[in-house]
């Protein structure tokens, strides 16, 4: 899944390729946004994930805790920052171009951490 077009066009043109290295049946190419249903997924970068069908061969619980533990790491990774970005004297103290990136990254890590709550929400679906 991408949601940008130029990424979707090239990941179109690997489909057999990509079916051949993830040994699948079967690939397609997500643009719209939408997850699909019955899957997991993984974020490779801020516009790609990764979807695969679960099927029968999956450990819920031990995903979960994969889950868990990835939030943990990427929280851990993004906290440095927000206790920076929250101290009194940051605006005044931090030059322009680093309270910048430092928003960046952190939208980038919440975005991650959201992505994971879903996936997380997802497979906690699957117990019922």
């Amino acid at each position: 899944m991408t949601t940008e077009a130029r990424t979707a066009a090239m990941l179109s043109a690997q489909s057999a390729n990509v079916q051949f290295l993830t040994r699948c049946t079967v690939s397609s190419v997500v643009s719209d946004g939408t997850e699909p249903a019955a899957c997991v997924g993984s974020t490779l970068s801020a516009t790609v994930s990764i979807h695969m069908e679960l099927g029968a061969a999956i450990n819920v619980d031990k995903e979960v805790a994969r889950m868990d533990k990835a939030m943990a790491k990427v929280s851990a990774t993004a906290e440095p920052i927000r206790s920076a970005m929250a101290l009194a004297n940051y605006e005044t103290n931090v030059p322009e171009a680093v309270r910048a990136a430092n928003t960046e990254k952190l939208a980038a890590y919440d975005g991650e951490l959201a992505s994971l709550e879903a996936r997380k929400a997802k497979l906690n679906a699957l117990r019922t």
